[in-house]
């Protein structure tokens, strides 16, 4: 009880035995302080301080699912500040540790607030999302299309030695592509069809909810889905018809 009056989070046992012997519990240490805006009792920190670079023998994938637990928790943003504090961002995610990128925390912020909403993270905060509102303030997403770069968009998007799924890295490149015509209200009506058939579409209007500062381009679009207008049917092409031959005169 003590230490919940004095908002303070201790370790049971020796801290580095405890993080050696599972280096995520550094993580999820100063996820769980964050959470509940209490500090990190001085064993602990201390005890951080010392074995932060063992969690890149953590392994990668469940890294990975613990960073979208993150990113899905409501308090993104005060997770990741403490832990790039604390320096373990820096082991797990070079490329987003940026306590200066005044970007990236309004990002995370912004996923925030969408997530405040709920009571429960919603299914509309999709791993691609998730990653873009991390990824996109600090580093340059190529969007062009698989099919005209054969090395693929993946190698564009890192996370340290984090297995980033290649599927959740194209998603995110098609609704990044995607913001600039939601925004656009002089698109044709042949392509705005076009647009409402996209798989992709749901999570661009996510995104551009939470991220795009444009709400009347996003009531627009909204508008268009819930009246459910479809695209075009693909013409198909008609053969040549024969033509006949005259008859032969006799």
């Amino acid at each position: 009880m003590a230490d919940l009056r004095r908002r303070l989070i201790r370790c049971i046992g020796d801290p580095d035995e405890r993080f050696v012997e599972d280096p995520v519990r550094m993580l999820r240490a100063v996820a769980f302080a964050a959470r509940l805006d209490f500090r990190l009792h001085g064993p602990v920190r201390e005890g951080i301080a010392r074995q932060r670079a063992e969690i890149r023998n953590a392994s990668p994938a469940r890294l990975v699912e613990e960073m979208y637990k993150l990113l899905r928790s409501g308090v993104a943003a005060r997770i990741f500040k403490r832990l790039s504090r604390t320096g373990l961002l820096r082991h797990i995610a070079p490329e987003v540790n940026r306590p200066r990128s005044a970007a990236l925390w309004r990002s995370l912020e912004a996923l925030d607030a969408y997530r405040a909403r709920f009571d429960a993270a919603p299914d509309a905060l999709s791993n691609a999302i998730l990653l873009g509102s991390l990824v996109a303030p600090v580093q340059e997403i190529d969007l062009t299309p698989p099919r005209r770069d054969p090395r693929g968009a993946s190698l564009r998007v890192s996370l340290g030695d984090l297995p980033v799924a290649r599927r959740d890295v194209e998603h995110l490149r098609q609704v990044l592509s995607l913001q600039p015509l939601l925004r656009d209200p002089g698109l044709p009506p042949r392509r705005i069809r076009g647009i409402l058939a996209r798989a992709s579409l749901p999570d661009a209007l996510t995104w551009l909810e939470i991220h795009g500062e444009d709400s009347e381009a996003l009531a627009r679009w909204r508008d268009l889905v819930s009246h459910g207008v479809r695209a075009p049917r693909r013409r198909r092409r008609r053969g040549r018809r024969r033509s006949r031959r005259a008859p032969v005169p006799e």
